[in-house]
């Protein structure tokens, strides 16, 4: 049952702390193989401890189920899947049927037999703010990672941060792979605490400490897959039922966590190409997300710094000075570069133009990315669970 067990907390003795309890009844005897241990999940909102047991008693606001005891024994380090109830044990088993240990990737020596890669878990570093500078001053500077900023909205990690620190000041605590992680190409980048997005980067960064973790290798392909996988609903889902805690706020989605109960596809003949389009699929999101007006039009001879006006016409994008209009030939999307532009220009009062700021301006691929996002989770439900269609029919 759910009720706020611990009250009267904190300077004002007003705080309450959301928990969930639980009542285990037992008998003192050896249960046999297939003893069937009753649930039963209190549904009312009382918060008076006597009514809510006396009214479990009575079986009224109840909802009662029953489920072979080995399944607490089959999952004695999180109770929290047999508890779902019998439909998620059924979906959870089957999850598990279909998909393989994350050790094959994590797990160096299977790593390099299935994937001729290596792949990091790890979370972040240590380093003393004297040792962060405003300049990148060398190769073995790293951008640090700054949580507080980051764009949470994009599937691509959008660096803003202007602090960069050398390897020489960053120390790792104890169990880590150290420097070794950073130094990967391709990185996972995801929070700690309620993950709704998993971010990539191929960008030279670093954690400060462990509020974010990150999965990396130089192997792009998997890491798309990877990527893909953890971004469905289908694993978030297996996520929050697996670490959310009732009337808890947050969930925490550690190195622990990750490495234990996130599974992958079997992957053979018959479903390989199902990943190589969840692969392309991943690396079409981000190329449509890092899509920008300098990436469509043809500006190799574009000099000016800034101007009075910029807008499309026909397929040109005009760019207006006091005295002339450059024209440059938009060679791809032309409605979205005329959208954004369109867009900028409608909030914008100084008439002189920075061009550089109108060359980054992003494209708008938001239903683009949204269809291929519901794509993907159809062929990860496939790989998990089959030809969901059928199965539903």
């Amino acid at each position: 049952f759910n009720k706020k067990m611990f009250t009267k907390r904190g300077l004002n003795q007003k705080k309450e702390i959301p928990t969930s309890s639980m009542i285990i009844q037992l008998i003192r005897k050896k249960a046999q193989a297939d003893y069937k241990t009753e649930i039963v999940k209190y549904t009312g909102d009382e918060n008076d401890v006597e009514t809510i047991i006396d009214n479990i008693r009575k079986e009224k606001q109840i909802n009662a189920y029953t489920l072979n005891q080995s399944n607490f024994i089959k999952y004695s380090n999180n109770w929290s899947i047999p508890i779902a109830g019998q439909k998620y044990l059924e979906e959870y088993s089957e999850y598990i049927n279909n998909s393989e240990d994350f050790s094959i990737y994590y797990d160096h020596k299977l790593s390099r037999i299935k994937f001729h890669s290596v792949f990091y878990v790890d979370g972040g570093g240590n380093f003393e703010d004297e040792y962060v500078s405003e300049t990148w001053e060398c190769n073995d500077d790293f951008t640090v990672f700054q949580n507080r900023i980051n764009d949470y909205s994009k599937y691509h990690l959008k660096l803003n941060s202007k602090r960069y620190v050398n390897s020489a000041y960053i120390t790792f605590p104890q169990g880590s792979q150290k420097i070794d992680t950073y130094m990967q190409k391709h990185k996972i980048i995801w929070r700690t605490d309620n993950p709704q997005i998993y971010q990539y980067t191929d960008e030279k960064i670093i954690i400060d400490n462990n509020q974010s973790l990150l999965i990396s290798s130089d192997d792009e392909n998997e890491i798309l897959y990877l990527l893909a996988l953890l971004n469905s609903k289908i694993v978030k889902n297996h996520f929050s039922k697996l670490f959310q805690i009732e009337n808890e706020v947050k969930y925490y989605v550690s190195i622990k966590r990750m490495k234990q109960y996130f599974r992958v596809p079997k992957i053979n003949s018959k479903n390989n190409q199902q990943k190589v389009k969840l692969i392309n699929n991943m690396r079409t999101i981000l190329e449509y997300e890092r899509k920008t007006i300098k990436n469509c039009i043809d500006g190799r001879n574009i000099i000016l710094q800034n101007c009075l006006n910029v807008f499309v016409e026909n397929n040109e994008l005009v760019i207006s000075s006091s005295n002339h209009n450059y024209k440059y030939e938009i060679m791809q999307h032309i409605d979205k570069v005329k959208s954004v532009i369109e867009n900028y220009f409608s909030n914008f009062e100084n008439p002189n133009v920075n061009i550089k700021s109108i060359m980054d301006l992003n494209l708008d691929f938001k239903k683009e990315i949204e269809d291929l996002s519901c794509e993907n989770n159809k062929i990860v439900s496939c790989l998990y669970y089959g030809n969901i269609e059928e199965k539903n029919k």
